[in-house]
């Protein structure tokens, strides 16, 4: 008894606490595990196993095929998650002796109910972005349900581990789906959870760091983190100050809009920081800040703003330079695919704007000469990477 214990246990560390940089590792060393016989599975349990393989098979399909119309990284993310859940289930039908029903081609299945809905699910996700995110969300929703009805069903130790670290993922990937739909403006309404369920998953906390391995879009930050949002929290908060003051004295469009953008690029953040339950640094009164740091670059770049137009548009692209260097840092060091998310749009946005202000200088006669980006990136972006 005590070694059939001491097997059942390690399988559940296997399955539930491997480093995510061990995942080949782990499914390598479950599928080498021998007989259970304390924790066999029923009938029910290897028909879970089937149809969540290829259940979790239809999420990773879909994500793959929507980030590849859409292009941003919340789609390519969670498909890797996904590959990993499949896989993970794989191990669990190999050390059962199952047969694997997964079809190796992309979008196709031996279950036809499946088959059916993964095409459905693709003709709805290539209306627009904001349709392909609904369906994120409605697959995890669904994901979701079918974890717990079989999480209800089993006895299995393993089974359970398994499925009770499928159903956290999903739960992080659903919030992932709907934080990007907020970020647009949309509110996602439920489809198959009860508003009571979601509403319980969306305001869960974060596990803080420790226990299972989270390949899911988010988990406990680090100080490196934390450091990154409250900075980046005041800095796009700085080029919305500074692109107000300077459309109030220069009256061009550009600033009018730039601004609006940077609005919500620091709410964006903002959004991030009260999800890890952190301190918002920024003051609520326009060119004040509590870094010190930026509160000399605001006055500086002010001041240099105010002696022309020229120097008015060239604030702005040195703005967005300083912006898209922090920003590339800061995603170099961090781990957490919320942050990377965010920031990575931010990046997208800050290079829109360079590209905005350089037009706006050529227009003047101007060429600008890039301060902090090296001239092969400058030139990469203003030519649309």
């Amino acid at each position: 008894m005590i070694k059939n214990r001491m097997l059942i246990a390690f399988t559940i560390l296997v399955l539930g606490f491997t480093s995510c940089d061990k995942k080949e590792d782990a499914v390598a060393t479950l599928n080498d595990t021998v007989n259970l016989k304390t924790n066999e599975a029923s009938q029910t349990d290897l028909d879970g196993l089937i149809y969540m393989r290829e259940e979790e098979k239809l999420a990773r399909d879909i994500y793959v095929y929507l980030n590849e119309l859409y292009q941003i990284p919340v789609f390519e993310n969670i498909a890797k998650s996904e590959d990993y859940h499949t896989n993970r289930v794989l191990a669990l039908i190999n050390f059962y002796g199952l047969t694997d029903p997964a079809l190796p081609e992309l979008g196709k299945f031996s279950n036809v109910d499946l088959q059916a809905l993964y095409d459905d699910l693709i003709v709805k996700g290539q209306d627009s972005l904001i349709a392909g995110l609904i369906v994120g969300a409605t697959i995890e929703e669904v994901d979701i349900l079918d974890l717990k009805e079989y999480l209800s069903q089993t006895t299995s130790d393993t089974i359970k581990t398994l499925y009770t670290n499928l159903l956290r993922a999903s739960g992080y990937h659903l919030k992932a789906f709907n934080a990007q739909l907020a970020f647009r403006g949309i509110t996602y309404v439920p489809q198959f959870l009860t508003w009571e369920q979601f509403d319980a998953i969306i305001n869960s906390n974060i596990p803080a760091g420790g226990g299972t391995c989270l390949d899911s879009l988010v988990y406990a930050i680090t100080d490196n983190e934390e450091a990154a949002l409250l900075f980046m929290r005041e800095e796009e908060k700085l080029a919305h100050d500074v692109y107000v003051n300077l459309f109030n004295q220069w009256n061009i469009p550009v600033f009018d809009f730039i601004s609006r953008s940077e609005n919500i690029h620091t709410t964006q953040v903002l959004t991030l920081i009260n999800f890890f339950n952190l301190e918002d640094p920024a003051s609520v009164n326009p060119g004040e800040f509590n870094n010190p740091d930026l509160q000399i670059l605001y006055d500086q770049l002010l001041a240099q703003g105010s002696e022309s137009l020229i120097s008015a548009l060239t604030v702005g692209a040195t703005i967005e330079e300083v912006d898209i260097v922090d920003l590339t840092d800061r995603m170099a060091q961090s781990t957490n695919n919320s942050i990377l998310i965010v920031f990575g749009n931010l990046t997208k946005g800050s290079k829109a704007h360079l590209r905005a202000f350089v037009a706006q200088l050529q227009f003047q006669g101007v060429t600008y000469v890039p301060q902090f980006l090296t001239q092969e990136e400058f030139d990469a972006i203003i030519n649309g990477d």
